[in-house]
């Protein structure tokens, strides 16, 4: 916002501990929150924050996602400034809830949240309006059991979409719709994929390594198959570094 970024800054064993918010040139950051401080705050108690996972702005206002220890909540808080935040996740039934991703644009705030409870793993997409704890969110996506979340974009009209592994090598993509809050099938990327990205006009890319070849792939709106669009050699230095 205001030019402004935010970035989650890790410890020493790669831990997200602090959240900072810095210029549009970078060179000056302001601590804005951490750990421990988000987890102190009262409106915090029924998450029991156990980790910061995601950061974006919701119009002009800071806002963290993280992992919950207690089941019911999503949790998602916004700054109130001096120090302040307030809860203002969805619920998520009795699942503990980790907010695997954050995004906010000129219509509010769009987050994807992942579910564990003893009958596996869900992933839920909400939205909520600038500066509103109203939300709405789709019916949950069950993740494969022993796939793994690979990446997540944000798409025009505030669809998120996602990449996933099934665990037995193949890959799914996932659209999250807020107007119908529905899951959709886009076709998968090509094998090697690993990472999708969002470009201007609502294409989708694709990356693909194998070896010291990176490819790119390009899924335009409506379209049915990936195209390739360019192949890199990527020199690689083979050999110990002794």
């Amino acid at each position: 916002a205001n030019g402004s970024k935010l970035a989650l800054v890790a410890n020493g064993d790669g831990a997200p501990i602090d959240t900072s918010s810095g210029t549009a040139g970078l060179s000056h950051w302001i601590p804005l929150t951490s750990l421990d401080a988000l987890a102190a705050q009262p409106a915090a108690r029924a998450c029991r924050v156990a980790a910061l996972t995601a950061v974006a702005w919701n119009g002009t206002i800071p806002v963290v996602g993280t992992e919950c220890s207690q089941p019911g909540q999503a949790g998602i808080f916004a700054s109130t400034g001096s120090g302040g935040w307030e809860a203002t996740g969805p619920r998520i039934g009795s699942a503990v809830a980790q907010v695997l991703a954050l995004h906010g644009d000129d219509g509010g705030l769009s987050a994807l949240i992942e579910t564990s409870s003893n009958s596996g793993s869900n992933l839920v997409a909400a939205w909520a309006g600038t500066r509103s704890a109203i939300w709405i969110q789709t019916a949950p996506l069950a993740v494969p059991a022993a796939g793994a979340v690979l990446s997540v974009v944000p798409l025009a009209e505030r669809h998120v979409v996602v990449l996933l592994g099934d665990g037995q090598g193949n890959l799914l993509l996932r659209s999250a719709d807020p107007v119908t809050r529905t899951w959709a099938p886009l076709p998968a990327p090509p094998g090697g994929t690993a990472t999708v990205a969002p470009l201007a006009d609502g294409t989708l890319s694709a990356l693909s390594v194998s070896g010291s070849k990176l490819t790119s792939f390009d899924l335009t709106p409506g379209a049915s198959t990936w195209t390739q669009t360019q192949t890199l050699e990527v020199p690689m230095m083979y050999g110990s570094s002794g």
